[in-house]
């Protein structure tokens, strides 16, 4: 009996492991991380564009200014850590000059982020960013 108990536990542990799981993990150590500054510190960016995603973390010693996360937290709502990883995101765009929109953002490990995203072809010059 008690080894059917312990059957049982052992069984629904592992289900309640796999529930959370969607879809499988992105391998994102396959390509070199980028640097992004933003006002509430330095982010760390590794970006899939053959997937349209991106992975974001706070690079070591990073901590978002209260200020900074004030200033984030009017323009959106929820989470203020999410909001400085879009952030660092959408400035990650910039630098690449690229014209893309975040879909949705997953909390990871670590402190860290992805972010699915879609870009767009520039249509003009005038999609071009100012020198």
């Amino acid at each position: 009996m008690k080894s059917r108990h312990a059957a049982a536990v052992a069984l629904a542990a592992l289900l309640a492991g796999c529930a959370g799981e969607s879809r499988p993990a992105i391998a994102y150590d396959t390509v070199a991380h980028g640097t992004i500054a933003t006002p509430g510190g330095t982010f760390w960016i590794w970006d899939r564009p053959d997937l349209g995603r991106l992975k974001t973390a706070p690079a070591p010693g990073t901590v978002a200014g209260r200020g900074f996360l004030r200033k984030l937290m009017l323009a959106a709502e929820g989470d203020p850590a999410l909001a400085a990883h879009r952030a660092a995101a959408y400035l990650w765009f910039a630098r690449t000059d690229r014209l893309c929109e975040v879909r949705s953002t997953e909390p990871l490990k670590g402190g860290a982020y992805e972010q699915a995203y879609e870009c767009r072809p520039r249509a003009s010059p005038a999609d071009a960013p100012a020198q």
